[in-house]
């Protein structure tokens, strides 16, 4: 049950992102990669008792444990998506054609081999560990560690990327910096147990699995990988929400909102301003000139209250 409380609230933050995001689908000059890859992932992390039960899933793939693959393959595509979304959010320069086409090749050569390896395995009906029970078939080996390399392989690459940006000397805001730590952290987090469990999955394959070291590991991968994924899903939702705050320029809408309260000491005319203006960073701008030039007319009496708002809209302006 705890696990399942991790995937739920992991889900609910991926599915609150892809909301945030969702508008993006209207402008075709935005990549949407960070949509995709977030709405992959909660569709992943919403097969659990909470959400979507196996036995609901199995009534529409027929059972024998294809909805394993199915998940895995949606974990996969959400690591990608979102480590291009990272790529295009801070490179200079879009890749060349030459790299997307390794991109694409890598994603489907590791997806044939999933299901090739897949099919080969001798299936029992769904239970909820799939691998660890059929890790004695040498198929079940492959297709596990090609699905735990590749995870590994995406998330350290993600990683070493967002703490390359996060030590890159380029002026971030603070949420920007958290995030990126969030998602550095995280996605090494995740890496780190996808080979992990390649190590464990070779030493159940071969029944020796009584070592210390394996117990161990074993033992530290659901915190590891559920943990990462945790903290990769709030520096995501931290980046979504930074976005929609850029987007709707709430900052800008607040101070105008506030000054306009204080002048017009009406609170309900502050918010219809705020919330109605078209252009909330010109008219944040006209409304501090406007309270400059009365009080160089000396035509409003000195307010500490307005005082305190003009101080944080002159440095928004840089003023």
């Amino acid at each position: 049950m705890p696990l399942d409380l991790v995937k739920a609230a992991g889900a609910t933050v991926l599915f609150a992102i892809t909301l945030l995001r969702f508008r993006v689908l209207l402008d075709p000059k935005r990549s949407h990669s960070a949509l995709i890859g977030t709405f992959l992932g909660a569709l992943a992390l919403s097969i659990n008792d909470l959400f979507v039960t196996y036995s609901q899933i199995d009534a529409v793939l027929g059972g024998h444990n294809w909805l394993h693959l199915v998940r895995n393959v949606l974990v996969l595509g959400a690591m990608w998506a979102l480590r291009m979304s990272l790529f295009e959010a801070i490179q200079k320069h879009p890749w060349p054609r030459i790299r997307k086409r390794l991109e694409a090749t890598f994603a489907a050569g590791v997806t044939v081999i999933m299901l090739w390896s897949f099919s080969l395995i001798d299936k029992s009906p769904t239970t909820a560990a799939f691998i660890p029970d059929h890790i004695g078939q040498l198929s079940a080996l492959m297709y596990g560690t090609v699905y735990m390399l590749a995870a590994a392989a995406l998330m350290l690459d993600t990683s070493l990327r967002a703490h390359a940006e996060l030590r890159s000397r380029r002026g971030r805001r603070a949420r920007i910096r958290v995030a990126l730590g969030l998602l550095s952290f995280g996605t090494a987090s995740m890496a780190a147990a996808s080979v992990i469990e390649c190590i464990y999955m070779a030493a159940d394959h071969t029944h020796d699995t009584r070592g210390p070291v394996i117990l161990v590991t074993h033992a530290a991968f659901g915190p590891l990988f559920l943990g990462g994924a945790g903290l990769t899903a709030v520096g995501l939702l931290v980046l979504a929400v930074s976005g929609a705050l850029r987007r709707w320029k709430l900052g800008d809408r607040y101070y105008l909102g506030r000054l306009v309260s204080i002048r017009q000491e009406s609170f309900r005319e502050g918010l219809s301003v705020a919330m109605r203006s078209p252009s909330p960073r010109e008219d944040l701008y006209t409304a501090m000139i406007s309270v400059f030039d009365e009080q160089s007319r000396e035509i409003i009496r000195p307010c500490p209250r307005r005082d305190g708002v003009m101080h944080t809209v002159e440095r928004r302006f840089g003023a």
